[in-house]
């Protein structure tokens, strides 16, 4: 197969900081005004996107100087920027509203021999680097006043920079150009490298003063000899990806200027990176006959990826059926530390509701205790998160970080004006060693054999928003598919539990005897069991439980299906289409962690059995392939977690 190389060609940039440094917007501080850029170990760095900035400044001055003032649009003014359809020269390179650059940059990290100045290896955990806080000084300034020529109350300030150095100090940024230069592109782009003089804030004051330089690299450099990768299952693989920058993946866009972000990596924002970088390797891109077999005639499912440290197996949404103490809340119970702080554990109430509607329906006065069984306070839902097993929470879920951008004023040079906006990324734990960060975990099943070897030989994607300023590069491994081969053992177990808990509220009310032989009669006979979404279900507009009830009895092939329980939350579900440029309609959601539980003759568990794992394997509801409708066959947390623990 005839493939384009994917990055077209590398180049590394190098910045020697020739003063001291102020680029803030990464880091905040309660004591000072202003503080330079950082990562969370200490060690300063120049964001993508001043880089980037930086650069496209001085590329729209060469441009105007040699061709005129409307040579360049300016970009920062939706209504005189220009068209994707028709760019100009600096929206070619760097990319403008609606159409993606041909250069990607990255975060500009300090050279190896500097590091050790500004962290060092925590005491206590060895796989996590901590600031020393050194090499940052502290620049005061205040106000004149221009009548009295004196100091100006209440204007004083301050900033926290980076301090010059003796030796170099060079910071490094690896470039990626994603689509070959055009005419004289790259002469206009190398002219404004070597024509950066100064980046950050404070120019005009001696700050940022630099000097820069961009040398191409060879292709071939550092690759070495390629790793060896486990053979996956024909069309099923279970994929792995090591994020190396932090990501911004978000659904609905708001109408403000804090862009929050996902927990995890949807299956629709991975289909369409995968499908990008698929096509780019194609001859004929999106209309080769092998991108059409892969994601339109028969589309490759992709389930969403969460996050985990360590391991393979894929993590799961906390049920939205998990209660935990309204004073004392936590996944495990704990005593008190100086690291955390007590915790009553959590329990879940599937077995116990559902046993609470069946009394009530047979006339028993049943209900159902949501008091803390260490303090008798109330429970509540247990908040949003993942779990690797029913007595492991996942460790990575929540970590996020806050950066702040600003658009520049292209007469003043300064910040401009209502253009200030923050971005809520995944924090992927740089200052961790890198086999104790942040990946996700996620299945790709329904594979063509010609997707399956690209993504074998593939080193990294570009997933989320903001790809070309430093955000969402992971790397890609590929491990073998795992089966589940536990389905039967899991239903009984769901079914034997439900039975002794159910003989417990029996000879609670043994005096009821007529009641409680009803009770009986109802569960007599039949085999229940739950779904639980590990994703969100997307439905038709209008859709209710029945018609679910009815796709489910259909696919698994069950002729006496009852929807006996549920425990579910509705939502609105929208995106982004990165290949139309244009946002995605919304559509109703079940949300994931609801709980549906389902009864079926007791004849019928052999068809159950043998159906489940392709149900499971391909979803329920609408756009599958993007990652919606996954569910896990009767999860273990249910039985497992019936005590507070």
């Amino acid at each position: 197969m005839t493939s384009r190389r994917f990055p077209v060609r590398k180049f590394k940039l190098r910045i020697k900081i020739n003063t001291s440094l102020l680029i803030g917007g990464q880091t905040s501080s309660t004591l000072l005004d202003a503080a330079t850029a950082r990562e969370a170990s200490g060690v300063p760095i120049i964001p993508a996107s001043a880089l980037k900035g930086a650069l496209r400044i001085e590329l729209e001055r060469l441009i105007k100087a040699l061709r005129g003032q409307n040579a360049a649009c300016l970009v920062s003014d939706p209504e005189k920027a220009c068209s994707p359809q028709n760019p100009c020269t600096a929206c070619k390179i760097f990319g403008g509203p609606g159409s993606e650059g041909k250069i990607r940059f990255t975060d500009a990290k300090l050279a190896d021999s500097l590091r050790k100045l500004f962290t060092r290896r925590n005491e206590e955990d060895k796989y996590r680097q901590e600031p020393t806080g050194a090499g940052y000084g502290i620049r005061h300034g205040v106000a004149i006043s221009r009548r009295r020529n004196a100091a100006q109350e209440e204007m004083y300030f301050n900033a926290e920079v980076l301090s010059p150095f003796p030796q170099e100090c060079v910071f490094e940024s690896e470039l990626w150009l994603l689509r070959d230069f055009e005419r004289d592109e790259e002469e206009l782009f190398r002219a404004a490298v070597k024509s950066l003089e100064a980046i950050g804030g404070d120019k005009s004051r001696g700050l940022g003063w630099v000097k820069a330089e961009l040398e191409e690299l060879d292709p071939e450099r550092g690759q070495g000899q390629p790793e060896a990768r486990p053979q996956a299952e024909a069309d099923k693989i279970t994929l792995l990806l090591s994020p190396v920058e932090h990501t911004r993946v978000s659904g609905t866009k708001p109408a403000s200027y804090f862009l929050e972000t996902l927990d995890h990596i949807p299956g629709s924002t991975l289909r369409g990176a995968v499908a990008k970088s698929f096509s780019d390797s194609l001859p004929r891109g999106w209309q080769d006959e092998a991108f059409k077999e892969a994601f339109l005639k028969k589309p490759t499912l992709f389930s969403n990826f969460y996050p985990t440290v360590g391991g393979l197996e894929p993590p799961k949404p906390i049920p939205l059926s998990a209660r935990t103490c309204k004073v004392y809340p936590g996944f495990n119970k704990r005593a008190e530390t100086l690291d955390s702080k007590e915790s009553h554990g959590t329990r879940d109430i599937l077995i116990d509701s559902l046993l609470v509607k069946k009394g009530r329906e047979v006339g028993l006065p049943l209900f159902l205790d949501e008091r803390c069984s260490f303090c008798a306070a109330t429970l509540k839902p247990h908040p949003p998160g993942f779990y690797l097993h029913p007595d492991q929470q996942s460790g990575a879920g929540g970590a996020r970080r806050v950066t702040t951008k600003t658009a520049i004023n292209r007469k003043t040079h300064t910040s401009q004006e209502g253009q200030l906006y923050s971005y809520e990324l995944i924090d992927v734990k740089r200052e961790f060693d890198r086999e104790h960060r942040v990946r996700f975990v996620g299945t790709v099943t329904n594979l063509t054999p010609q997707l399956r070897e690209h993504l074998e030989k593939l080193e990294h994607l570009m997933l989320g928003g903001s790809r070309g300023r430093g955000l969402g590069l992971a790397k890609v491994r590929v491990e073998p598919f795992v089966e589940d081969q536990e389905i039967e053992s899991r239903v009984d177990g769901f079914n034997e539990k439900l039975r002794q808990r159910m003989e417990q509220i029996c000879s609670a009310f043994s005096g009821s005897k007529e009641v409680v032989d009803k009770l009986r009669q109802t569960m007599e006979g039949r085999l229940f069991f739950s779904l639980t979404l590990t994703s969100d279900l997307a439905l038709l507009p209008g859709m209710d439980q029945k018609g679910l009830q009815g796709e489910i009895s259909q696919r698994l092939d069950l002729n006496d299906l009852r929807l006996e329980k549920t425990i579910a939350r509705t939502s609105i579900h929208g995106g982004w289409n990165d290949a139309l440029g244009i946002q995605k309609d919304l559509i109703p959601v079940v949300c994931r962690g609801s709980v549906f539980v389902f009864s079926c003759t007791e004849q019928e568990k052999d068809t159950l059995c043998n159906n489940v794992p392709k149900l499971a394997e391909d979803g329920l509801g609408l756009k599958r392939e993007e990652g919606f409708g996954r569910f896990t066959f009767c999860d273990s947390f249910h039985v497992k977690r019936l005590e507070q623990r």
